[in-house]
């Protein structure tokens, strides 16, 4: 006959065992295989990783410019660790990550500082040359905040540059910088650097529309002005007294019939016309002249009556197997008295 004791104590391993196989694998034990740095603006691999060493090399930076590198890393079982995405990386509202990991980079130990200015994007990195130099860095990834696996260092090479400096639209106007203000909250919700965007568009309920706003800072530092919504709506106008337009397309190929896009002078509507996703161009325009455009980014419409009713909360399965366990041990128990 088994005594209370030997119950109790019967309970309490079958319940340390059980806890103990609850508990994920410590993200500190990732295994890395290999690692491939995909140069961005050809979408070819530039350098791997294997083992303990690298081949191949990463590309030349130009001083005031960038590279864009990113990454696939390949886990011990062969599969690819699946990345944060930026729009993700980027929202400040995501509470918890999903299980995506994060691509990061950093100056090697003792490497010469002052030669670059790194920049993570989630699924990607940027490397800015400040000055002519050389100097080492090291390939992370992340789980949320902590580093669970680093590369080797690898060398970047800055040089000054020799070319003409590109000219932006018709070379009357180069910016540098274009805020994109939601207008309903007076907040900056995406920003453009260079050729690249941060944030993302508010989303928009199917049949009514969001108001966004801009900023056009050029290369001077200078902010660009923008005509004001009676001037532009005015017939009678005559010649623009300087200021510039704020306008926005859809992208080349974005699906259409997504959204209704119209023009106000210093600001834009976006309207929902259908559930879906597309993709926009900001534009800046000097009378009819398009001077200045955008890289493309996504916007999202969703249609309130499609939205699925919210999903009951799963029940843990590690705590369900407890109950079940102390359940199964109290009849056994009962069943020998």
């Amino acid at each position: 006959m088994i005594t209370y004791r030997q119950f109790i104590l019967t309970c309490i391993t079958v319940i340390l065992v059980v806890t103990l196989l609850c508990i994920p694998v410590s993200a500190d034990r990732m295994t890395v295989e290999s690692l491939e740095i995909i140069d961005r603006s050809v979408r070819e691999v530039t350098a791997d990783y294997h083992v303990d060493h690298w081949h191949g090399r990463l590309p030349v930076v130009i001083q005031g410019k960038h590279i864009s590198l990113g990454a696939v890393f390949t886990g011990a079982d062969g599969k690819a660790i699946p990345l944060m995405e930026e729009d993700t990386f980027y929202d400040t509202g995501r509470g918890t990550f999903t299980g995506d990991y994060i691509f990061n980079v950093r100056l090697a130990d003792g490497a010469p500082t002052g030669i670059v200015t790194l920049l993570c994007h989630g699924d990607h990195v940027h490397v800015r040359g400040q000055q002519a130099g050389e100097t080492n860095i090291v390939f992370q990834l992340q789980e949320d905040d902590k580093v669970v696996w680093e590369s080797p260092s690898i060398g970047v090479n800055v040089r000054k540059d020799d070319t003409p400096t590109e000219i932006v639209g018709d070379g009357t106007i180069q910016i540098a910088e274009l805020k994109i203000i939601d207008r309903s909250v007076r907040e900056v919700t995406a920003d453009h650097h260079f050729d690249h965007w941060h944030g993302r568009l508010p989303v928009v309920t199917k049949g009514t529309h969001i108001s966004l706003g801009a900023e056009f800072t050029t290369e001077d530092g200078e902010k660009v002005p923008l005509m004001e919504e009676d001037i532009f709506y005015d017939p009678g106008r005559g010649v623009f007294t300087g200021a510039y337009i704020f306008n926005v397309r859809l992208a080349d190929g974005a699906p259409r019939g997504i959204v209704e896009l119209l023009c106000h002078g210093d600001h834009v509507h976006v309207r929902g016309q259908q559930d879906g996703r597309t993709a926009l161009v900001f534009m800046l325009q000097r009378d009819d002249d398009v001077v200045w455009e955008s890289a493309e980014i996504n916007v999202m419409v969703e249609d309130p009556d499609m939205a699925p009713a919210p999903a009951e909360p799963a029940e843990s399965p590690g705590f369900g197997l407890l109950a079940a366990l102390g359940g199964l041990m109290v009849v056994i128990y009962a069943s020998r008295r």
